[in-house]
């Protein structure tokens, strides 16, 4: 697919793994399959991999730049704090890559916000050091459990598919089945309608796949208590069965 999707006019191809929405990673076999047709063209590859810490099961975690040299010198690695570090407030990110690169980078954004505030970045170094593993892996044992409960609810409900998450804390079930139904006066024509009405009506809120180019989707998140999560799915399937 990527092969055919290529012309002279593709400039760069964005990778993100673990995966927002689909809670998805690519495995290392697919990520060097990537970089093989990348070989040979000018494309720059931006690798978003803010959820690297957030995997689950069997599943490895990969950096796109670790996969040749090829790789390394193509790729803009992202990353940051606000997901493994809970620390979405703090506004804080980096960038690694070729060195050019990351020299425009800078002169760039030393005209445009100039650097995140100071504390904030003590923080980080603090985040980034041995104490935080422990706390880390709490939480990330936590998020698979949480995954795997959901996935199996959603499984559960007729009508809805859901593949189990690898990575991320989100699961991005199929509920297309649901198309052309009427609930409660609400024609639910897609996963706009579907989100809609699903807040409206049982007050669980969930993000609708279409802004995602997945329309026959709906993304929802475990990032939240496991009590949370069995209360919206109650809601969801007593929705969904009416």
């Amino acid at each position: 697919q990527l092969q055919q999707a290529l012309t002279a006019r593709t400039a760069m191809l964005l990778i993100n793994s673990p995966n927002n929405p689909g809670g998805f990673t690519y495995t290392p076999d697919e990520l060097k399959a990537l970089a093989a047709v990348l070989e040979g063209t000018d494309v720059i590859v931006l690798s978003d991999e803010i959820y690297e810490k957030l995997i689950y099961g069997d599943t490895k975690f990969v950096s796109f730049a670790s996969l040749s040299e090829d790789a390394f010198d193509r790729t803009l690695t992202l990353n940051g704090f606000s997901k493994a570090f809970s620390m979405t407030g703090w506004r804080l990110g980096y960038t690694a890559g070729p060195l050019e690169a990351i020299k425009a980078m800078g002169r760039l954004q030393s005209h445009m916000t100039s650097n995140p505030v100071t504390f904030g970045q003590y923080a980080a170094i603090v985040a980034l050091g041995d104490p935080a593993e422990a706390a880390i892996e709490a939480m990330r044992a936590e998020f698979e459990k949480r995954g795997r409960y959901m996935a199996e609810r959603l499984n559960a409900i007729d009508g809805v598919e859901c593949s189990l998450p690898t990575g991320a804390f989100y699961c991005f079930p199929d509920v297309s089945a649901h198309y052309g139904r009427n609930i409660n006066n609400a024609d639910i024509k897609g996963s706009m309608d579907f989100a809609k009405a699903l807040l409206e009506q049982a007050n669980v809120a969930l993000v609708p796949g279409l802004p995602f180019g997945c329309n026959n989707n709906v993304r929802l998140s475990f990032a939240c208590s496991l009590e949370q999560i069995k209360k919206g799915l109650d809601r969801l399937q007593k929705w969904l069965s009416q």
